[in-house]
Order: C-alpha cells, then structure tokens, then sequence
C-alpha cells in the first residue's frame, strides 16, 4: 500500500496532468464512486485522490496505472486523453 510520502511530482505540463485530472474525475463520478471509493481501491488515501484529481502536479505513475483499471482505460487510452491522437497515429505508422 502507498503512503502520501510516495508521491512524487511528474515532470509534465499542466495542462496534460488537467486532462488527466479531469478524466479519474469525470470517470469516477460517472461510476458514482466518491473519491473515498476510488481511493480505498486504488489502496492510496481520499487526499492523493483529491490532489490528483485537482492537477495539481502530485501524482506517481504507479498510482495511476492502478487506477486506469478501474476506469476500463488502457495506457494507450491514458495517451490519447493526455496528447490527443498522437498514440493512435503513431501505432498505424509502426
């Protein structure tokens, strides 16, 4: 289980980790899940769920590639939602 010590920031852009943040937000909510839900899951506190949930630069790929699961997503849908269709183009042209 991951503690709040093991956050760690991503060296990404805002606006991708807001994109990111939206979609974990958008899709827990449609599940009707709480971030208490989502968090007891993912086996991390309320407050990383919330922090990741708010952009805010706090996140650990770990944590995220738990929760993508969760949301019936994939890592190459986690691309398309944080660089548009650059994953699909690039896996036509391989």
């Amino acid at each position: 289980m991951s503690s709040d010590q093991d956050i760690v920031a991503l060296d990404a852009e805002l606006p991708l980790l807001k994109r990111l943040a939206s979609f974990i937000k958008d899709s827990r909510e449609h599940r009707g899940w709480s971030q208490q839900n989502l968090a007891e899951f993912v086996g991390v506190s309320r407050d990383v769920i919330k922090r990741l949930e708010a952009g805010d630069g706090d996140a650990r790929c770990s944590i995220v590639f738990r929760i993508l699961p969760l949301l019936d997503a994939t890592a190459e849908d986690l691309m398309r939602i944080m660089f548009g269709q650059v994953g699909a183009n690039r896996r036509k042209h391989v």
